[in-house]
């Protein structure tokens, strides 16, 4: 939250949180949040939401040009990011989203490192990158992205909020509408833990894909 709080731009910032009825206190700690930052939208379910609602209620609470995303365990590190983004947007109208490294922090204490390595980037470091880039593998990380916001009028029925993996689904849905484009500069983290959703994916692949697989080969088709 305070990630979002301390970016500096020329442009006002909505700060939508979701919180899908947590137990650990986390309500609280943004609806404090929330009383000292008029910027701050929570949406606070009262008791867990049918898989991918919390997600639907989070996006049509999004109507502005651009969209950025930050799950609660990551966390922006450049005061500048958002800016830079949109100021990357405004400059290429071609451009439906854009990205950048992150920093993958690991909470057993392993060596940080960056993601995407420039050797997954298909034909290399590029300005640019287009859908059929991003059919090959998904290298944006969720915080690492800004899009030129496709739902600005609201969600159309066909969306669904239950693919997995969701942030791959999203990319692609605004990659359909322009390029992809690239900024070089890391400016977030991105958090590994042992329990994490996509922990198995960097340690062993095809324990992943006998876990998440059929999830994944739904989202692709």
């Amino acid at each position: 939250i305070e990630s979002v709080l301390n970016q500096k731009t020329n442009f006002p910032v909505q700060h939508i949180i979701v919180d899908n009825a947590s137990t650990d206190g986390t309500a609280e700690i943004i609806a404090g949040y929330a009383a000292q930052h008029p910027s701050i939208t929570p949406l606070l379910f009262k008791k867990t939401a049918a898989r991918g609602e919390n997600l639907r209620v989070l996006f049509k609470q999004c109507l502005s040009t651009y969209a950025a995303l930050c799950d609660g365990d990551d966390y922006f590190t450049d005061p500048n990011k958002l800016q830079t983004q949109v100021n990357f947007l405004e400059r290429n109208k071609d451009c439906a989203l854009c990205f950048h490294p992150v920093h993958v922090v690991y909470e057993d204490g392993s060596p940080s490192k960056l993601y995407p390595p420039e050797t997954l980037l298909p034909g290399g470091v590029r300005l640019r990158y287009s859908l059929n880039d991003l059919l090959v593998a998904n290298f944006i990380q969720t915080n690492s992205v800004v899009y030129r916001w496709r739902f600005r009028d609201g969600l159309p029925d066909w969306f669904d909020p239950s693919l997995l993996p969701g942030d791959w689904y999203w990319h692609l849905l605004h990659a359909e509408t322009g390029a992809i484009g690239y900024l070089r500069k890391p400016m977030s983290a991105y958090r590994r833990h042992a329990a994490s959703l996509y922990a198995l994916a960097e340690k062993n692949h095809v324990a992943h894909r006998h876990r998440h697989g059929l999830q994944e080969l739904r989202m692709y088709t």
